[in-house]
């Protein structure tokens, strides 16, 4: 696996590096055959980030070899998975680990478990911009659609972002935040997370609004026209 010329992102991200910035990969020496073309695949990529810069650090750990590696793993964060191994002539079950921790500065994100590369050059990299960035940027998340949905999308953003999940009330003060992530049911009522929305917006506030235009009324079964709040504020800048 290689970075494409495309990925100028990634090169310039470990280019700008401020200072040393340390990938522990932990992993397992025998691993199912598919999981090692895996573990290939990332000690590629890997070669191609040192290609980039000499602030980046790379070092592999193999916590089956001693106690002290394992509970290291395991503290930070480290997944033991379970895997299938079927031969020609039997089936077995096998432990093992792949996973990686990068750290900078006192700080460290990690990847539990690596199952494929498909995009590790993608969560990678977004967690080294994280680490390194001078200022932490901060997103406020804000949803009154009452659904676990969206947790797949929060869990995406933390790897770059730090995510603040808002209750809106008079204390609400949005001007810590960097951009404004808002899930609007269609039929909010709250006022007071109206005016903090017009109060964020009016002073400059970036925000991006999903917002339901029609809802289901749940007598009838029918389609109606949202009557939110949230929408009557946005109506005001022409959306």
């Amino acid at each position: 696996m290689c970075i494409r010329d495309s990925s100028q992102g990634t090169k310039q991200t470990i280019k700008n590096l401020p200072d040393s910035v340390n990938i522990t990969v932990y992993t397992s020496k025998n691993l199912p055959g598919q999981m090692q073309l895996t573990l290939k695949q990332v000690k590629d990529l890997l070669k191609d980030y040192q290609r980039f810069g000499n602030n980046l650090k790379i070092k592999f750990r193999y916590p089956e070899e001693d106690a002290q590696t394992a509970q290291e793993a395991q503290q930070a964060g480290i997944q033991k998975v379970t895997f299938n191994r079927i031969s020609t002539d039997k089936f077995e079950v096998q432990e093992g680990y792949l996973g990686l921790v990068v750290s900078f500065d006192n700080k460290k994100e990690v990847i539990p478990f690596i199952q494929d590369t498909a995009n590790l050059e993608y969560q990678l990299s977004r967690r080294i911009r994280k680490l390194t960035a001078k200022q932490e940027k901060k997103i406020g998340f804000y949803n009154n659609d009452f659904s676990s949905q969206f947790e797949t999308l929060i869990d995406s953003l933390e790897t770059e972002y730090k995510v603040e999940r808002l209750v809106f009330n008079e204390e609400t003060d949005l001007q810590k935040i960097n951009t404004l992530l808002l899930i609007d049911s269609g039929q909010s009522k709250e006022a007071t997370a109206a005016a903090s929305l017009k109060k964020y917006l009016n002073s400059g506030g970036r925000a991006l609004v999903f917002s339901r235009g029609m809802v289901v009324n749940m007598q009838t079964l029918e389609a109606e026209p949202s009557q939110s709040v949230i929408r009557d504020v946005l109506k005001e800048y022409g959306l």
